[in-house]
């Protein structure tokens, strides 16, 4: 689906080629990018922003989704989906 290949474009800069492949991948890579330096910065700072401690983790793991968010990722795997078959990935 060019999600490797997008985020393999993103670590050499190449953003542009990057949402060609695949635009989800370019905004999970951001996302997943901004966690690692948050946690990186709790980790030295000794100070939780993310407070995600045990139990939170198994609260949200274990609690229904709202609609919304079933909705927008939804939207964009057929999104992504339409996307590639235009490209005739």
């Amino acid at each position: 689906c060019g999600c490797t290949r997008a985020f393999m474009s993103v670590l050499h800069g190449n953003v542009r080629q990057a949402l060609w492949y695949n635009p989800v991948a370019v905004l999970l890579t951001i996302l997943v990018a901004i966690f690692i330096l948050l946690t990186i910065r709790d980790i030295v700072i000794h100070k939780r922003i993310l407070a995600l401690d045990e139990y939170v983790v198994f609260k949200l793991l274990h609690q229904r989704l709202p609609n919304w968010i079933i909705t927008v990722a939804g939207i964009l795997t057929i999104a992504n989906w339409s996307w590639n078959i235009i490209k005739e990935i």
